[in-house]
């Protein structure tokens, strides 16, 4: 046993609660402590000497919470102004700095409600557009399929589908949708592919 420990000494931040030899798996005995961290954690079967070489500072939480560019700050949501911390995952793994630097909100339910209908980037006076160009309403209908139904009187069947004419799926003007089966639209679609110069489409 390393007789140049006692219990009650303390390493960085890690205080000696118990001394003990342990056998490792080559038959030699080698010094483990038990022992609490600043932090409060409790720490268990640590080998004294990588806690005397430095190598071993804290439980854990001085690497978690050491200062780097990605400075740890205070963290509220803000859309229910509640305090969030670093969230530590299944796997045991813990959010990286620049993750929790990045993130505003406390969890997916804040993020859903703080950007939904007129609060989303892509919100365009009760509308949203998508990268595709196609429109949809606040309800999440689509503009095209609305402005059909309006013209027929009744609600399209899931078979049925609007086609854009022009191919600018946010150009819902009424003289620039057919509607058509799905069967149909997939076939146009099909004659309407373009051939890159490899003969691929």
């Amino acid at each position: 046993m390393d007789k140049s420990v006692n219990i009650g000494d303390k390493f960085n931040r890690i205080t000696i609660t118990n001394i003990y030899m342990v056998r490792s798996n080559n038959g030699r005995n080698r010094t483990h402590i038990d022992g609490i961290c600043d932090c409060g954690n409790i720490i268990k079967s640590r080998v004294f000497c990588d806690i005397k070489s430095g190598r071993s500072k804290s439980c854990g939480c001085l690497k978690c919470g050491r200062k780097n560019k990605f400075t740890l700050k205070d963290k509220f949501c803000i859309h229910c102004k509640e305090q969030f911390y670093r969230t530590i995952y299944r796997q045991g793994t813990i959010e990286s700095s620049r993750e929790f630097n990045e993130r505003r909100f406390c969890g997916l339910n804040c993020c859903y409600i703080w950007t939904k209908g007129d609060k989303h980037h892509n919100y365009i006076n009760g509308t949203r557009k998508r990268k595709d160009g196609y429109i949809r309403l606040s309800d999440d209908r689509y503009v095209h399929r609305v402005v059909m139904e309006e013209k027929i009187g009744r609600k399209l069947l899931s078979t049925e589908h609007v086609h854009h004419i022009d191919g600018n799926p946010s150009n819902n003007d009424i003289n620039n949708l057919e509607l058509m089966s799905n069967v149909d639209h997939s076939k146009l679609h099909y004659k309407l592919r373009k051939i890159g110069k490899d003969g691929r489409f």
